[in-house]
């Protein structure tokens, strides 16, 4: 699904680009086994791909599937990994 082309043309490394990444996608995600796709294992290759190159993801798996319901249940994660309360563990 999200193709790894696109981000290797921006993003080459973490000292080139330091960025804080929030990265969530469900165990029970979207995917076709017919056409052979899947959310959450695009997910993971794009987590491998970032950790690869030296950045931290925040996120990750959650054991949920996708919709607005979903995400509504981690609205958190995302605001406490861009914008944590310790100044010091920013970016």
């Amino acid at each position: 699904m999200i193709g790894l082309e696109p981000i290797e043309r921006v993003i080459r490394n973490v000292a080139e680009t330091p960025l804080t990444i929030d990265l969530d996608w469900c165990k029970y995600d979207l995917r076709s086994s017919l056409e052979r796709w899947s959310m959450a294992q695009s997910g993971q290759g794009l987590d491998h791909y970032f950790r690869e190159h030296g950045f931290e993801p925040a996120g990750g798996e959650a054991h949920d599937g996708s919709g607005v319901s979903s995400l509504q249940n981690r609205t958190d994660d995302p605001l406490e990994s861009l914008f944590p309360l310790d100044p010091t563990k920013r970016p």
